[in-house]
């Protein structure tokens, strides 16, 4: 999600949705307001207490609080604190003659086009993955490394279902890439070949979604220009995981084989398929060609 606002531990999307479109439907209200200053003033302090009202608990509040309350908002507050309408004379009382105003229409419009852009991206996700069918995987890294070779698994056996979709995070990609330089030729032969085999299929299905023969889709989920990832690449991946979840109708999981990344993200409350035993890829001796590369 974007970084202006992640979502909190209430999100319900129709709900953040709505949300948000009734605080720009009041902010254009009110940067269309023709009154005194101090009613223009006094509605862009009640605008800024309800929409953060409103989004609270959809988004994380201190991510609310840091998009709201800016530093032309403690102009504004300084204004609202320490002018005295009874003394402002008939002169001052005209919007576009005090201070005030432009400080208060310039922060309402940045505040609208923010929310506005940030609306937007939600709603081309709600409508990306609003129509999704099929159970959603996320593999960690290691799965990509140390199991049956993506492109031959059975995904739907893990799920039980007729296919699924398959959502690589980024920062997965990213591990692939750093692993073609392991030190240990078994892992980089391999994460060669898998990062060679997604780089055709991507590459193969341009418009649409890269298909895995008989077992459903695939894609790897591009970041926000502005996300700011968490340090750890296993909570990374876990949170990719819970930020889909909230787009996507059908299920969700996390797919790892390791109890570490289970721990985390049933701690966050992320649903977890188990990699099966019999997918465990072996090592081959270190001395051997690397059969399991997939060149």
């Amino acid at each position: 999600m974007s970084e202006v606002m992640c979502r909190g531990a209430d999100f319900h999307l129709p709900s953040a949705i709505s949300a948000i479109e009734a605080s720009i439907h009041e902010g254009s209200t009110l940067r269309n307001w023709a009154g005194p200053v101090g009613g223009h003033l006094s509605g862009y302090m009640n605008w800024i207490r309800a929409t953060e009202q409103r989004l609270a608990g959809q988004f994380r509040r201190a991510d609310v609080e840091h998009f709201l309350l800016t530093q032309r908002y403690w102009e504004a507050r300084r204004f609202v604190e320490v002018v005295h309408l009874e003394d402002l004379g008939p002169g001052n009382t005209v919007v576009g003659q005090h201070p005030a105003t432009a400080v208060v229409i310039s922060e309402a419009t940045a505040r609208i086009s923010d929310l506005e852009e940030f609306l937007a991206g939600l709603t081309r996700r709600r409508d990306r993955y609003g129509s999704l069918t099929s159970p959603v995987l996320v593999p960690d890294t290691n799965t990509f490394l140390h199991y049956t070779f993506f492109r031959d698994a059975k995904w739907s056996d893990l799920t039980q279902s007729a296919d699924v979709h398959l959502a690589i995070p980024l920062v997965v990609v990213e591990e692939l890439d750093r692993q073609k330089f392991s030190r240990d030729p078994r892992i980089s032969d391999r994460a060669r070949g898998v990062v060679r085999a997604l780089d055709c299929l991507l590459a193969s299905a341009a418009d649409g979604l890269p298909q895995l023969p008989g077992r459903g889709s695939l894609e790897v989920l591009v970041e926000e220009s502005d996300h700011v990832r968490l340090p750890i690449p296993d909570a990374e991946i876990v949170e990719t995981c819970a930020d889909l979840a909230a787009f996507v109708p059908t299920t969700t999981s996390v797919v790892t084989g390791d109890l570490g990344m289970k721990v985390r993200a049933r701690s966050m409350g992320v649903r977890v398929v188990d990699l099966p035993d019999e997918w465990i890829w072996p090592l081959p001796r270190a001395d051997a060609p690397a059969a399991g590369a997939h060149p």
